[in-house]
């Protein structure tokens, strides 16, 4: 199987079309005419994913944050984004990321995001138009879903952080309020306070909460809880790992856990 055939069987099931106007997914880095010996999965294009898919004898990276959201403005080495790029050609790997395609298609970082968190009777958060020439994949951004019974919010918080093993999360509202109409939406997700309001949720779970951002949710009757981006974005790869696993069994897939913020220091809770 070559690289691009791998490539093709992902946007069959994650058009890469699904993808926001600003978003730079799709090809990054590579030749991908060449035959697939590997395949290495990480959250980002980092050095360790790049070692490890050179340890493994894998030619090809599958990320979910592109290397490029902007413009390289020279190839002077030392930039850290130049020096991945290099890396990748020197050691002939051929790198592909699928970012907000891969939070939009169903199955994909949201509904792994609402599954972790306990949502039950999911629906998109922000549907997709039902003309959509991708309605069957992808039915919206987001998910919104019930808790199987309502729960003070600081103990809600306290079950998302154990379940996905994070050090640390940030929770915004009253610790001892019931909630159980959650919304949630994997990395930065504030832009969506809007529609989660719209659809009567208590609480927001996603990542990169801005103090003053929270209590503008605060005052309009939102919950939050704070994620790293990491943590709410990471489980979703094994969901890509399993999926890939069926296009060429016989070509190993490895998942490496990296990402600026998968080794975080801090613990505990504000309000």
């Amino acid at each position: 199987m070559r690289i691009q055939d791998w490539v093709d069987r992902w946007e069959k099931m994650v058009p890469l079309d699904l993808q926001e106007a600003w978003d730079h997914s799709g090809k990054q880095v590579g030749d991908f005419g060449g035959e697939l010996t590997g395949v290495v999965m990480a959250l980002d294009l980092t050095h360790e994913a790049i070692d490890r898919a050179v340890e493994e004898g894998a030619n090809f990276i599958f990320t979910h944050h592109p290397l490029f959201f902007s413009p390289l403005e020279d190839l002077v080495y030392g930039s850290p984004r130049v020096d991945l790029l290099v890396a990748c050609i020197e050691k002939k790997i051929a790198v592909y990321a699928s970012h907000t395609p891969f939070d939009r298609v169903d199955g994909g970082v949201n509904d792994v995001l609402a599954e972790e968190i306990g949502l039950r009777g999911r629906l998109p958060l922000e549907d997709a138009p039902l003309d959509s020439p991708h309605w069957d994949l992808a039915k919206g951004m987001g998910r919104l879903g019930r808790l199987v019974d309502p729960m003070p919010l600081k103990e809600y918080a306290e079950r998302i952080q154990e379940k996905l093993g994070l050090p640390s999360v940030t929770f915004y509202g009253d610790p001892e309020a019931p909630v159980d109409r959650v919304a949630c939406l994997g990395g930065s997700g504030m832009d969506f306070v809007p529609q989660a309001l719209e659809k009567g949720a208590q609480v927001l779970v996603t990542s990169d909460v801005k103090y003053h951002d929270a209590q503008d949710a605060l005052r309009r009757g939102l919950f939050l809880v704070d994620l790293s981006h990491y943590g709410s974005e990471f489980p979703a790869m094994k969901r890509a790992m399993t999926w890939a696993g069926d296009f060429a069994p016989e070509v190993p897939v490895i998942l490496v856990e990296n990402g600026l913020d998968s080794k975080r220091w801090s613990t505990g809770y504000s309000l």
